[in-house]
């Protein structure tokens, strides 16, 4: 049995489109912030050591103005991130060092749906390795430009609800906001909701 443990819920002062117009630059900025918060991890392990690492919805902030008609599909899905990729390399840099899970939510883009882009979160070990990745099944209509894997189901290869077992004892399912209410299985032990909102 797992004995006790910390898993550190982590907010950051993320970059938003007002701020940082650029979508590149604005990656560039929130990865860096990011990162920077694990330095914050040392007074936790002082404690009870942190073995989970939660991060919120979208942290690089992958946004765009569907009203802006000089945007097309073309550069959000060109502006999104591979997983694994460089950015979840040095996601995966800070998971070794510490010794712990990190979950993020990011703009995924892959070679198999060259059109679409969707969001992403996923679970990284303490050796910097994805293990579980789920992509939100009901985008938030009003707001959110990325794709559902309903939107490509013919073909669709990825489990559309994803469990993972840990070594912390928890099976790891996903329910990312309330709109989108999928579980991994009923026999989890633990569901992580990254959320943009406080």
């Amino acid at each position: 049995m797992i004995g006790r443990y910390t898993a550190a819920i982590i907010q950051y002062m993320r970059v938003n489109p007002e701020e940082v117009p650029d979508v590149i630059e604005r990656r560039k900025v929130n990865l860096v912030r990011v990162l920077e918060t694990f330095k914050s991890l040392e007074t936790w392990d002082e404690i009870s050591p942190v073995k989970l690492v939660l991060f919120p919805e979208n942290i690089l902030r992958h946004e765009f103005d569907e009203d802006d008609p000089s945007q097309t599909q073309r550069d959000r899905v060109a502006s999104a991130v591979p997983i694994p990729g460089p950015e979840t390399d040095e996601l995966a840099e800070k998971a070794r060092q510490y010794s712990t899970y990190v979950s993020a939510s990011i703009h995924e883009r892959d070679p198999e749906y060259p059109d679409h882009f969707f969001n992403a979160a996923f679970i990284m070990n303490p050796k910097g390795r994805i293990i579980l990745k789920y992509r939100k099944i009901n985008p938030w209509i009003l707001l959110e430009l990325s794709t559902s894997p309903h939107d490509v189901l013919e073909g669709y290869k990825e489990p559309l609800f994803p469990v993972v077992e840990t070594e912390l004892g928890l099976q790891e399912g996903w329910r990312r906001c309330p709109g989108d209410q999928g579980i991994g299985g009923k026999n989890n032990q633990f569901a992580y909701c990254p959320w943009n909102n406080p």
